[in-house]
């Protein structure tokens, strides 16, 4: 079996409530097609939920490489320094490659197999950049579900 894991973000700076990277959804979606497509069985994120310094981590502040603090990006974002008052509920805010894992999550069911799928609209055979950014194709995946639908998952640009 080939599983995909590990995956993760570089830590967004902070912009979590609003003002979030398209690339970091644009590059989750390229890279679960890219392993898919290759014959991955299945694609498991590296982290689901941390906190707003991309914690935890395993190194200490003092181990980090430069200015640059240690931590990730997660498909959700919980701030940890407040509370809401009246209902002491933190704040947890879904990254937009949590909106990216989830199409593909419910389109592409457990009992699903890959079944090929020609792009004729893919100009370079790779369907973009390493780190997702369009050159003018579109990346497809195409998946037969255990009740013998079809399901299509399409990205890119025209």
């Amino acid at each position: 079996m080939l599983l995909a894991t590990e995956a993760t973000e570089v830590n967004d700076l902070g912009h979590y409530a609003r003002n979030q990277s398209w690339e970091h959804g644009e590059h989750y979606g390229h890279v679960i097609l890219g392993d898919l497509n290759h014959w991955a069985q299945g694609w498991i994120d590296w982290n689901i939920l941390l906190d707003m310094r991309g914690g935890p981590t395993h190194p200490a502040p003092g181990e980090c490489e430069g200015l640059i603090e240690c931590g990730d990006d997660a498909m959700m974002i919980a701030n940890t320094t407040f509370r809401d008052p009246s209902t002491g509920v933190t704040a947890v805010y879904p990254q937009i490659f949590y909106w990216y894992m989830g199409h593909f999550s419910r389109f592409i069911i457990p009992g699903s197999s890959r079944v090929g799928l020609a792009n004729p609209l893919d100009k370079t055979g790779n369907g973009g950049d390493p780190k997702g950014n369009a050159d003018g194709s579109l990346e497809g995946l195409a998946a037969l579900t255990p009740d013998g639908k079809v399901r299509n998952i399409v990205k890119g640009m025209l």
